[in-house]
């Protein structure tokens, strides 16, 4: 037989580019090299991925496209319960999860502060600090092996401290550990000033790990089915999930490839026999666990394998065992939720082992208590998945699965609001649990026709969000679920009547599945089932208009806060959006907090935009009265004059960005900076002393502040009053503030709270230290005070001026930035009121002729 060889480009030899530039190490290797960039392939490639998919119409934009895109939430997934169906199953047909427009919900999982995922971040490799490292491995060694022996401890720490451990490796195992509680100290990287939040720590250093992934040739292949198994442990961004689950099935296919799942451990050096089989079970016990997490099928069939289980004691680690008899439970729990199954199989309804079984099986009887405690959430997690929910439509029945479900969602939610809390093993499992105890509660909320039991569900539902907020500052799968289930509490916090949500008692003809999902995240109202009443069948006893008696509807909510998208964004720039948990150390005002607060914006954990407080009541004032904005001379000649005034500072201590320049401009010789007014806010809350029905308010002493020029500055204004009065008995000339800026009123208690409470008699600088240097200098000063003059002091010695200004007779008049001209001295004992305080937050008296005003009249005098 000849063959012949037909050149394929019509005499024109192929241009193999790629060839010519590719680096001798690929190119023996005969594998595609990621060494180099060819703009002209990028092009091609990001042509050819923009293609429409075969069968699809090209004709389309590239945005109609997205829009049609849907992505798959399978029922193991906590979301699928809190999102309802819009497209009936055809009846006796089995699915397994719900089908979300693709851009509600990459709307919904974006990172709101993840400057990894940013597509201008430089490519840095970061590394953590030298002295960081050793405690880090430290804490992993002691918290996650003992539960996933990934690696061979021995063994490692000889080549660590030999300093030959693989960096990338020491990268994933320190990017592992750094999710524990006790690691929050150690978590800096070689250019940083000091410790970071534990989730851009994790996400700087898995770029350095994700980066070195690339080039899997470069590793031994053990170690790489390690650092795979270690990467797989975090997920962070959009596609985090999806990353984390390529990691460990890359790691499955590796080990495949040395048989390790057949325990012949094809190419691997003699001894490591024993640590390659305690690997191989910790790839197929996260296999098992993230099916259920991520909602993909298992990877590792049982049939295939050919390895002996672990007999009773002999891995030498009995938490790790306890864990994979877990495991096996979890094992055969996922046939439960395969397609196709029969409608009328619930669950796992009979000899459903118990915890103790695996504990007895495993001889973890003296395990310490955070293993046990975690061992035990990873149990109580699925016993809540025992009982397969379709949905919160879907009728429940009196079943042990049920009740298992049930009691195990209490378990997991008491489990994690407790002392234990914090010494729960750092693994992916803790989100994922008490978002499945959120889903179950959800669903009693929905289901149950008995208003204390939906009070319970509520409150249930409450604290698990809280528990799942808390998780969000180390795991980002936190997210998504926290995401809708606060949509959900407000909507449940708007309801009179929590009769609203429940479900119709009467079961509907054939069975409902999920299908598409109409419900928009931007609409947290639609996250509620609105179809409820329609497909409701009404009984015999029922209303003419179709209700069920004592059930209420959705108009009697109340409304309060409808259109309010985020109650916290009114002042925070959206380029830099923070999680609200880093202002928890504003709780408090003493300077202890103050100091943390100056360390935050070193780390660039916040941002702060510091605005002169004279022009940051100007700006409020213009806001309300419609002046886009003013010109001051206050900043002149300063940083914030000339742009260069940092806002936020990166881990590494480089101001990003500085505060926007503002104009100058020549008014009779002199310049001014212009000051733009502030946006319409969303909010305000004002208290005031008295009030008629009409709004019509009074306020007291120094707490005139800001109330009147933030109250016209708010779509909306609530008013706590004192004192509510009838109309008409206020008169016309003494309203500080008419109704007409006031929205919500209601009546409040007196506050009696003073900060820095002074009784008369009580200064000890002035008594007992009157030869202190400082003191000497205040008294010298207050004799420069004319009698009947009027001044402006700041807080600290001017203050102390004034008091001896006062306390020698002399009739000063003194201006306060609380808002009063004619400061007194302080109350006497119990005469203090929160209400007369001076610019130190210290109770003061006024003297005869004082005078109090609004803050914008205040620091209008102190410019003027």
């Amino acid at each position: 037989m000849e063959l012949t060889f037909v050149n394929q480009y019509n005499g024109n030899p192929a241009k193999r580019k790629r060839l010519a530039k590719a680096c001798e190490s690929c190119r023996s290797r005969k594998k595609r090299c990621p060494h180099f960039d060819d703009p002209k392939d990028q092009d091609d490639t990001e042509r050819s991925s923009s293609s429409p998919p075969s069968g699809e119409v090209s004709g389309g934009s590239t945005a109609s496209r997205r829009e049609r895109a849907h992505v798959f939430v399978p029922d193991m997934h906590p979301g699928s319960t809190l999102l309802h169906s819009a497209q009936p199953r055809t009846p006796g047909v089995s699915t397994v999860g719900v089908w979300v427009d693709r851009g509600e919900w990459d709307a919904l999982i974006r990172q709101r502060n993840n400057p990894t995922n940013s597509t201008s971040e430089p490519k840095i490799s970061y590394k953590p600090h030298s002295t960081m490292i050793p405690p880090l491995i430290d804490i992993y060694f002691r918290r996650i092996h003992p539960v996933l022996p990934i690696l061979s401890e021995s063994e490692f720490r000889q080549s660590h401290a030999e300093g030959m451990a693989n960096e990338t490796l020491v990268h994933a195992i320190c990017n592992a550990a750094a999710k524990d509680a006790e690691a929050a100290s150690h978590l800096r990287l070689t250019d940083s000033p000091g410790p970071l939040a534990p989730r851009e720590f994790c996400s700087r250093l898995h770029t350095t790990v994700k980066a070195a992934l690339k080039i899997p040739a470069q590793f031994e292949k053990l170690t790489l089915i390690r650092i795979l198994a270690l990467a797989s442990l975090h997920a962070e961004g959009q596609d985090g999930g999806e990353e984390a689950t390529l990691y460990l099935v890359q790691a499955l296919h590796y080990g495949q490839t040395l048989a390790l799942h057949l325990a012949q451990q094809a190419g691997l050096p003699s001894g490591e026999e024993r640590s390659s089989k305690l690997l191989f079970w910790c790839l197929w016990s996260l296999d098992r666990l993230y099916s259920c997490i991520y909602g993909r099928p298992v990877m590792m069939s049982d049939v295939d394998l050919s390895i002996e289980p672990y007999s009773p004691g002999e891995s030498g680690f009995p938490a790790f065992e306890v864990w994979l008899s877990i495991c096996k439970t979890l094992n055969k729990l996922i046939g439960f939720y395969r397609p196709h199954l029969d409608m009328s199989i619930l669950g796992w309804e009979e000899d459903f082992p118990s915890f103790e079984d695996a504990i007895d099986e495993g001889h973890g009887w003296d395990l310490p208590e955070d293993q046990v405690a975690t061992l035990h959430l990873f149990y109580l997690l699925v016993g809540v998945l025992t009982h397969r929910s379709r949905g919160v439509r879907h009728i429940r029945r009196s079943s042990a699965s049920y009740v298992r479900q049930s009691l195990c969602t209490l378990e997991i939610k008491r489990l994690m609001a407790s002392d234990l809390f914090s010494q729960l093993l750092p693994l992916p499992l803790l989100p994922y649990a008490i978002s499945l105890a959120l889903s179950v509660s959800y669903q009693h909320l929905r289901q149950s026709h008995l208003t204390h039991q939906q009070v319970d569900a509520r409150d249930d539902f409450r604290e698990c969000y809280q528990i799942l907020h808390k998780l969000r500052r180390t795991w980002a799968s936190a997210d998504i679920i926290a995401s809708i289930s606060k949509k959900v509490l407000d909507e449940l916090n708007k309801a009179t009547d929590l009769a609203a949500f429940r479900i119709s008692r009467i079961a509907p003809t054939g069975a409902e599945s999920p299908g598409y999902c109409t419900a928009s995240l931007a609409r947290p109202d639609t996250l509620i089932d609105g179809r409820t009443a329609e497909a409701r069948v009404v009984p015999a006893d029922g209303g003419e208009d179709g209700s069920v008696p004592g059930q209420a509807t959705q108009d009697d909510g109340v409304a309060l806060f409808s259109g309010m998208d985020d109650l916290f964004t009114a002042y925070l720039d959206p380029n830099y959006p923070i999680n609200l948990d880093d202002f928890s150390f504003m709780d408090n005002s003493d300077a202890s907090n103050c100091l943390r607060a100056h360390k935050a914006f070193l780390a660039g954990q916040i941002q702060f935009h510091l605005i002169p407080q004279g022009s940051f009541a100007e700006k409020i004032r213009c806001s309300g009265v419609g002046i886009p904005g003013f010109y001051s001379r206050t900043g002149l000649n300063t940083l914030y004059a000339e742009g260069k005034l940092p806002t936020r500072y990166d881990s590494n201590g480089k101001a990003i960005p500085f505060n926007k320049t503002p104009e100058v401009k020549s008014f009779k010789g002199k310049d001014y900076l212009l000051e733009e007014a502030f946006d319409i806010a969303d909010f305000a809350w004002v208290k005031a002393w008295k009030t008629d029905k009409t709004g019509n308010c009074i306020f007291k002493g120094t707490s005139f502040n800001f109330s009147r020029i933030v109250a016209p500055a708010a779509r909306i204004t609530f008013f706590e009053a004192e004192e509510i009065l009838e109309v008409g008995d206020l008169a016309p000339e003494s309203i500080h503030l008419p109704g007409l800026h006031v929205n919500r009123l209601f009546k409040g208690e007196a506050s009696g709270k003073i900060q820095f409470l002074r009784n008369e008699g009580d200064d000890d600088q002035a008594q007992d230290c009157e030869k202190t240097v400082r003191n000497i200098i205040a008294q010298h000063a207050g004799k420069e005070f004319p009698p009947g003059s009027s001044c402006n002091l700041g807080v600290g010695m001017p203050t102390l001026a004034a008091r001896y200004a006062i306390k020698d007779g002399r009739h000063v008049y003194v201006q306060s930035k609380s808002r009063i001209l004619g400061v007194g001295g302080n109350p006497k004992k119990g005469k203090g009121r929160c209400d007369w305080i001076d610019a130190s937050n210290e109770s003061i008296v006024p003297i005869p002729g004082a005078s109090t005003f609004g803050s914008d009249i205040s620091f209008g005098q102190i410019r003027g």
